[in-house]
C-alpha cells in the first residue's frame, strides 16, 4: 500500500534538479518517487550533449510517457539563451506579424522554439503564454504576451502551435478542463494539420475509475 502510495504521488510531481550532473542524493529519490517529469532551469544547462545526458539519466527514473520540460517562451523567458543565439519575445513576433501581414511568422517562432528545445532533448516547452497584455499586468507579463485582445491571442496561438506541431509531438495537459471550453479540440487543431490522438491519464481521487482522458498528442502526419 505504501509503494503505490508513493508512486501515485510521485505520478503528479515534475522535479527540478540542483545542477548540471545528478548527485546520489538526487539519483536516491528520483528512484524512490518516480515523479511524472523533470524540469531544468539555466543552472542545469551547459550546452546539447551535457543537458541531453542529464535528462537521459534522470527521466530513466519516471514512467514511460515523462515530460522533459524547460521554459522556452522567447525574450524574457528563454533558458537556453545563454547556449544558444536569443529567441524573440512573443510581443516582437506577434507585432512583426500584424505590422508585415505575415502571420507565418508566428507559426516560425513555434518551429525556431521547437528547434531549440528538441536539439537539447526535451520533450516539451512552457509555452506559449496566452495571456492579454492588459495595463494591469504589463509590469509582470512585459514582452511575454501577443495582444491585447482574445481575438490577436488565438490568432497568435494557433499560428504558434501549428509551428510546434510541425517539428513532432506536441503534448496538451490537462484536457478534461480545455475541454469544458473546447469541445472541438480535435477538429480545430486538424484544421492546422494535426493528427490528434489521446491517452488516457492518471485519475484524480476523485474520479477512481480513472476512464477518462487527461491529454492529447497532435502531431503533423
Amino acid at each position: 500500500m505504501k509503494e503505490s502510495l508513493r508512486q501515485a504521488a510521485g505520478s503528479l510531481l515534475v522535479v527540478g534538479l540542483g545542477g548540471t550532473e545528478l548527485t546520489e542524493m538526487e539519483r536516491a529519490w528520483l528512484k524512490l518517487i518516480g515523479p511524472a517529469g523533470i524540469i531544468l532551469f539555466r543552472r542545469n544547462i551547459v550546452d546539447a550533449a551535457q543537458t541531453r545526458a542529464l535528462l537521459s539519466e534522470a527521466t530513466s527514473f519516471c514512467p514511460p510517457h515523462y515530460g522533459a520540460f524547460v521554459d522556452v517562451e522567447g525574450g524574457t523567458v528563454d533558458r537556453l539563451r545563454d547556449v544558444l543565439a536569443p529567441i524573440p519575445s512573443v510581443q516582437a513576433v506577434a507585432q512583426a506579424a500584424r505590422a508585415t501581414g505575415r502571420a507565418a511568422l508566428q507559426r516560425e517562432h513555434g518551429e525556431l522554439v521547437a528547434r531549440a528545445v528538441k536539439a537539447f532533448g526535451f520533450n516539451a516547452s512552457f509555452a506559449p503564454v496566452l495571456d492579454l497584455a492588459l495595463p494591469e499586468s504589463r509590469k509582470v507579463m512585459a514582452t511575454r504576451c501577443a495582444s491585447e485582445t482574445g481575438a490577436g491571442v488565438v490568432v497568435y496561438a494557433r499560428e504558434f502551435l501549428a509551428g510546434l506541431a510541425a517539428q513532432g509531438q506536441t503534448d496538451i495537459i490537462g484536457l478534461e478542463y480545455i475541454d469544458r471550453g473546447y469541445e472541438r479540440l480535435e477538429e480545430m487543431l486538424g484544421a492546422l494539420g494535426a493528427d490528434v490522438s489521446r491517452a488516457t491519464g492518471i485519475a484524480h481521487a476523485s474520479e477512481p475509475t480513472g476512464n477518462y482522458e487527461t491529454t492529447a498528442y497532435p502531431k503533423v502526419v
